[in-house]
Parts: structure tokens; sequence; C-alpha cells
């Protein structure tokens, strides 16, 4: 349980202003496994004040008479925590003054955690000696809140596997001095809260070991008020992230000894002090500043004679990765002496402009006589004790010179390296034809880009058509054409000009595509396919294709696509057939006829009827009017070729809203459907066609995402292929992974009847055909068996899924897809074996949901952040 979750974090506010820290703390309540006090008189007897005590707390018996609590030795191997135990129970632990540990007691596992925490009146702790701590990895909150506590003996403490020491000591506000000397810090890694809260703290031994694995110091030393002096040297906070409130409220800390890992950005939590500020050292000075001043090689605290730090930020942002003393800014007297210290040993530069504007005298880091920086005074000789200046470097062929820097006593050795530029920028022109694949990797392997040090250089490259407009590498392949490209190299490492080159790309295409004939009528019924009319094509680079080449679609004459092209004789009508290869297109108009009947045959001669006398004049016979006849209104516009079939379902692959009417405003809107991962794509029913007012065409639709609560809504939403495509595949792909969490399965039929096997998320499968099932498609796999080509469920191509993770920090592993439930820790480093991918809120189309692992147990963050994929 985090600190922050544990404490009224205003008591130790309360410390820092010297108000009183209450022995009582805010806990959960005891849980049900606690151990049971039992009392030695009799439970009925309510009036008896303080009852004697005794019990066990797993195989370790303690008793509780009077103001002591002895315990007599044992193991504990679990956690105990929230006040669970005996003599942490309100009547009970504030009458504790005494603890006395009577026999061999040992912790192992996280079993010291919170065991003597808490016993506000506690004044004393005898048999210390007795306690075995060598196989616990945690003391968390072990002294915790003993605030009577003057002092403590841990010096027999052994803690070889203690891995965390979260407010070991926090708030035991009367303890003057911890000893830590002979604890072993090399698998400490969490610090935080380990003294805060103490602030009559005065003195804190460490031990002298590294401490390499610290990740987390935070509020350490929070409000230690009394401590002046701290000895940090030999932590090493190269891993540490947390660091905020380290020294907050330290406001007597004037002493600093800090080692060369130490994390300057901690240093930020220092309170401030000001000029006359009473300095804690014997004799008392006052500062002369809010600066820190490094001691230096002949300084002491007293009289510090390093570098000045005139303000905490510059002391922050300054102070070099040293072993050194610092403290508050004070007056010194100086010491007659030069130092001369060079940022390095040697240098080298390229000829040329680096060459050029190389100044000697920048190496010079520190240059001081009697503490006065003075830089102007050192001198700097070559071999033959010439001057070396600016102007007489840039006069040096490239070669290795050595150089001799002189301040008064005080001299420097110094090599100069000045190296040849190998700089060059190299292309070749590139032939391609249309629609070769074309990547970045092969326009990258015709350019040789060199830096000054013969190593590979970086450039950016720009692609311009005939015309001079920019065009994508995707583009170039896909139109005949000339391209040229502009390449302009990095900076050189030797400081002169980015090189430039450029280089050509010929496109050509050679894709020829011819027919048998461009018009073909036939009577109904008489077999025909679209192979009939095919003679021969050649693709971009002249290659002979076969007819299973072309691309052939088909529109009746209304415009209508048809997407059965075996069966097209079997009705009649006038159909457009289109061949596409590549750049090549040809039609074909085929007219399917219905056979005219033939007429019953007149006789010959034919009859004449009797001619009827007629009155006269002739009566003229009415005549009954024609009804004229209605043009038929099509029941749905014209649509787009690539429009699905009313009954089939789409998904969204964007946001999208659902509107009440096919003129999309904000007033009309239903629904919003966030951006989902593909298998949680918002799905919909086409029921029919619209057109806006302006001629965008709208599909009609029902909301099928049957967990959602908009489910069963219907409206109008964009046939805008950027953001709806159809559900399911309509076209052959040799292989296809199974991206669905809960799998796929294989049948025997085509209509999904018939199951033999279950395929895992991950699963590639090789297929050999694709059909159609009413409205759907299914993929045929090389075993003749029948799954699915719904795109939520699987996907085309070879596709690798996440077997292992590692942890790269602290995580948890949570019962459910959205890491809700009680959490279980898994330690930074720790390999994860993964069983599946999901994502959160899967089905809340409101959110986009984040990668989840299933793992063993439950599931884990996807976020690369915390975790990297190891295969």
């Amino acid at each position: 349980m985090k600190l922050a979750k544990k404490y009224l974090y205003s008591t130790i506010l309360g410390l820092s202003l010297g108000v009183g820290m209450s022995t009582n703390v805010v806990k959960a309540a005891p849980s049900s496994n606690s151990a049971v006090v039992s009392p030695t008189s009799d439970p009925s007897k309510d009036e008896q004040a303080n009852p004697d005590l005794s019990g066990k707390v797993e195989d370790v018996s303690y008793t509780v008479k009077d103001d002591q609590l002895t315990l007599y030795g044992g193991t504990i191997k679990k956690i105990h925590e929230n006040f669970s135990l005996p003599w942490q129970q309100d009547g009970v632990r504030d009458r504790i003054k005494k603890l006395k540990i009577d026999g061999p007691l040992q912790f192992e596992q996280d079993g010291a955690y919170e065991f003597f925490e808490a016993l506000g009146n506690l004044e004393s702790i005898s048999g210390l000696r007795n306690v075995d701590t060598s196989k616990t990895e945690t003391l968390n909150y072990m002294f915790a809140q003993d605030g009577n506590l003057t002092s403590i003996d841990v010096s027999s403490f052994r803690t070889p596997n203690v891995i965390t020491m979260s407010g070991l000591f926090f708030g035991d506000w009367k303890l003057e001095q911890v000893d830590l000397s002979n604890f072993d810090f090399s698998q400490l890694k969490n610090t935080d809260h380990m003294f805060g809260g103490d602030y009559v703290l005065t003195n804190i031994t460490f031990p002298h070991s590294k401490a390499s694995k610290i990740d987390n110091m935070l509020d350490m030393f929070y409000g230690n008020h009394s401590l002046k002096t701290l000895d940090l040297s030999d932590f090493d906070m190269t891993n540490v992230t947390a660091i905020g409130s380290m020294f907050s409220e330290d406001t007597l800390l004037s002493n600093l000894k800090l080692g060369p890992t130490f994390k300057n950005s901690a240093l930020a939590t220092l309170p401030p002090h000001q000029k006359g500020d009473e300095i804690p050292i014997d004799p008392l000075k006052d500062a002369t500043g809010p600066g820190w001043q490094a001691v230096g090689a002949n300084g002491t605290v007293n009289n510090p004679q390093g570098e000045l730090y005139p303000t905490l930020e510059d002391f922050v942002a300054k102070r070099p990765a040293e072993d050194e003393t610092y403290v508050w800014q004070q007056d010194t007297t100086p010491i007659n002496q030069y130092m001369l210290n060079l940022t390095n040993s040697s240098a080298s530069v390229y000829e040329g402009l680096q060459a050029k504007n190389w100044d000697p005298t920048s190496v010079i880091q520190l240059a001081t006589h009697n503490g006065t920086d003075d830089k102007s005074a050192v001198t700097i000789t070559d071999d033959n004790s010439q001057p070396v200046t600016q102007a007489t470097i840039d006069a040096l062929d490239p070669g290795t010179y050595s150089l001799t820097y002189q301040n008064g006593d005080q001299k420097q050795p110094f090599t100069l390296t000045i190296k040849a530029d190998q700089a060059s920028l190299k292309t070749t022109d590139i032939d391609l034809y249309l629609n070769q694949a074309f990547t970045e990797d092969v326009l990258k392997s015709k350019i040789l880009a060199v830096n000054s040090d013969g190593q590979a250089l970086p450039y950016t490259y720009t692609i311009k058509d005939a015309t001079g407009k920019t065009v994508s590498l995707d583009d170039v392949k896909s139109k005949v054409g000339q391209y040229t490209v502009d390449i302009v190299t990095n900076q050189l490492l030797s400081g002169n000009e980015p090189l430039g080159g450029k280089l050509t790309i010929n496109v050509t295409d050679s894709s020829t595509l011819n027919l048998k004939y461009g018009k073909l009528t036939i009577p109904v019924n008489q077999v025909w396919k679209p192979a009939d009319a095919f003679d021969n094509a050649k693709d971009a680079s002249g290659k002979d294709l076969a007819f299973k080449d072309i691309l052939v679609t088909a529109k009746d004459s209304s415009g209508k696509i048809i997407s059965d092209l075996s069966n097209l004789y079997k009705t009649p009508g006038v159909y457009t057939i289109h061949y596409s290869n590549g750049s090549a297109s040809k039609d074909v108009q085929l007219t399917v006829t219905q056979p005219t009947p033939t007429p019953s045959p007149l006789p010959t001669p034919q009859p004449v009827p009797n001619p009827q006398p007629s009155p006269s004049p002739n009566p003229i016979n009415p005549v009954t009017p024609t009804q004229p006849t209605v043009p038929t209104q099509p029941t749905n516009p014209k649509l787009p070729d690539y429009a699905v079939t009313k009954g089939a379902a789409v998904a969204a692959i964007n946001n999208v809203y659902l509107y009440r009417t096919v003129n999309f405003t904000k007033g009309q809107r239903i629904a919003k459907y966030i951006k989902k991962p593909r298998i949680y794509r918002p799905m919909f029913v086409v029921t029919g066609y619209a057109r806006s007012t302006s001629g965008k065409m709208r599909y009609h639709v029902r909301d099928v995402n049957h967990l959602s609560k908009t489910a069963g809504k219907t409206g109008y939403i964009t046939d805008n292929w950027r953001y709806v495509r159809p559900i399911y595949y309509a076209t052959l792909h040799k292989h296809i992974t199974v991206i669905s969490p809960a799998g796929v399965n294989a049948y025997k039929h085509k209509d999904l009847t018939g199951k033999v096997k279950s395929y895992q998320q991950g699963t590639i499968l090789k297929v050999k055909g694709i059909v159609k099932h009413n409205l759907t498609t299914r993929y045929i796999l090389t075993n003749g068996r029948y799954v699915t080509a719904n795109r939520k469920l699987v996907n085309m191509g070879r596709h690798r899924t996440v077997k292992k993770v590692r942890a790269k920090t602290t995580i948890h592993r949570y019962q459910n897809v959205n890491l809700s439930g009680r959490p279980h820790t898994i330690k930074k480093g720790q390999i994860i074996k993964v069983s599946n991918y999901d994502y959160s809120h899967g089905h809340n189309l409101q959110k986009h949901g984040a990668l989840r692992y299933r793992v063993a147990g439950g599931y884990i963050t996807g976020n690369s952040k915390y975790v990297r994929i190891i295969r």
C-alpha cells in the first residue's frame, strides 16, 4: 500500500510547524485473518482496565503485560498490514512503552512489513540482536510512527535481500540518530519516506557499499528539521526517477557530501537560506548569501575554497559529477594557489571549417589564482615551446600535435588531432516499370552518403515530377514519367557545408491488353465467360500475362455493378465488361437477348368479310382514350462502384456519426461512433440508399453492435471509403491471420455448420479459395475447411503476435481487460508469457480502448512505456 494512501499527510506538515503528531493513524480495519487476541483474564469483566494479553502470530508467541510487549521468537512470513496485529489494536498499542524480543525472531519474505508500527508510546526496545532479517525483502514501515522512541540499535540487522525500506522510520519524531552502517543496500530499490517526519533526527550513518539500484527516494528526508550534515556520497542515483520533496523542510541541512552519481535535480528540493541565516557549525557563522560552495581540495567546511554556486538554481544546474562536500555560502579566506583544469586531455577536429573555428582556449575549464578565475593568464605552447593560437591551428595539416597548457606552477598536457575530411555523396539513377515494387530501401540503396569520419551520413530527399511538383515515394511507381530526387545531407562533422546531389528515376510502361472483340450479342442461356473475349496481355515490364492476371468488372445498362460475372448470359440485358491491366484497359459490350416468338401464319388468300350496310351519314365511333404512361421512379439512386449490396454489413474505420436525415448537420446527429481497434469496429447493416440535397451518397443503416447502448438505432451514415468499409473480404489472399481474441472456428460447410476445429488468435492459415454465402464470404483453407472472411476476426497476410514481454518498470496484473479488480504486482524486469491481446472498453463505442495483454491470472497493460516486447 502506498504511503500517501496510508497516512494523513497533513500530520507531517504539522510536524514541520511544530505541531505534535497523534499516535493514531487512519488505516483500514483489520482483516478477517488477523491474529486473535486471547485475554488471560475473564473476558466478561469489561471493567478490567488493562488485562494481560497473550497469543500467537503465525508461530510467534507474544504477551502484553502492563506496559511491555514481549515476543518469544519464531518465524513471520506473511504481511500483517493495516494495524491487524494484536498489539496495534485500540486500547493495546497506547499502553506499550517497552518492547522485548526474548528469543530468535526471523522475518522472511514480506513478514517485517509494519510489524512494530504505530506504537506511539514505545520508549525502548531490547533484544533487537535476536532479530534475523537476512531473508526478508521488505522493511516497509517496520518502526514507523513509534513517536516516543529516542534511540534504536539496528546494527545487527542483515539486509542482503531487502528491496524496499519505504517509511522504515517514518514519523519517529523523537528519534535522534540512526546507524545503518552495517546494512547491505546492494538490492535496495525503494527508500521513499524512510526518515520522513523525524524532526529531531541529527545524524544518519549509511553503509559505504554502493546503493546502485535505488529508483525511488521520494520524501526520504522530508521534515528532518534538526539534520545539519548528510553524507550521500555512496548513493548511485542513476536509476532514481522519484525524488520529489527529498529534502523539503530540512531547514538546518547545511553540509552535504555528494558523489559523482548523485542526481542534481534532487537538490531543487532543498529549503532556501538567505544572507544572515545562522550556519549551524562550530564556530557559528552567518551565511553571506543563498548559495552553496564546494569545500575544495584545500578548503574546510569553515573556509571553503571550491566553486561557488550563488543560487540554489545554479547549484542544481551546474554542480559537476564529482565527490565533493558542499556548504552554505559564507565568508572565506583565500589560499594562495594556482589551479588549472581542462575539460578533456585531448580533442579531435576535422580539417577545414572545424579546425579553423576551434579555439584552443575553449578546453580551459578552470584557471584560478588565489581563487580568482583568470583564463587569460594561461599560456599554450607546442613541442617547440612556440605559442599556439586559433590562427596557428588553422594553418596545421592533418596530424597529431602535443600542446602544453600552463597557469603559474600548474601544467596540463593536451593532444590535438586534426583529421582529414572524408565526406562524399554518390548517386545512381534508377529505371522502373509501372507499378514495379519500389520502396525507400530500394531508393536508399542508390544513394551513398559518407560523413567526415567515413561513416554513414544521414540525409533528406525530395522527389519531384517533370513539372517540378513534389510527389511521394508511393506515387512514383504509379505514373509513367521522369522523376528527379534532390538530396541534401545533414551537417558534416567537419563543420563544412552539407552535401547536395541528384538522381533520376525513369518509370516506363509496356503494359498491353488485347481482346478478341469489342461487342458481342448472344441469346439468353448461351454460355459466355469473360475469359472468352480475352486474347493476350503483357505487364508493365513486358512479361506475358494470363487471363487470371486481368482485373474484370461489369455493369448493367443502369450502371449497377454486377458481382457475379460467370452468369451474365442467363439474364437478358446490355452489359459493359471492363478489362484492366495496369494502365491498359478495354471494354466489351455484351448484349444478351430474349428470343422473339414466331408469329402464327395467316391463310392465303385472306377472306374478306361480307360488307354490312351503313347508315348515311355514317356515325363516328367513339374512341376510348389511352391512359398516359407515368415514368417509374427508381427505387434506389444511382449507386457508385464501391457501394455495398443492400443487406450487407459495413464497419466504421474512423470516427463517424449516425444522422436522422441525409443532410448531415450537428443538430441531426443521433450517435457518435469513435474510431476503434479493428476487432471492435462499429458495425452496421445497410438497409437502403439515399442522396443529400447536394448529391452526396448516404447509407441508410441499422446499428447491429449488440453489446452497445446504441444497438438497434437506425439512420444515415456516410458511404465515404475513408470512413466505412465492407465487413467481409471480397478477394482471395494466400494467407490470413486470426485476430479475434476468442479465435475463429473452422467448419465442414460454407454456411459454417459442422464445426471441426478452433484456431487461436495469432494462428496463420493458408487459403486456397474464397466463396460467397448469401451476403457474406468464406475462405476455403488448404485442408478444405471453411472459415469466416470477416475483417474483424481475420486479417489478410501473415502477422506475428506478441508471445513474451518484459516489465520495464513495476506494473500490475488485473482480473479483467479494463484493468480493474484487485491488482497483483509484477516486478521490474520480470518476463511475462502472453496468451493473446485484447483492448479495453471493447463494446463501448465512445472510448477508443487501450491495448492489453492477456497473461496467466488476468491482464496487463500493452503500453510500450511499461512493457517491452521480447518475442
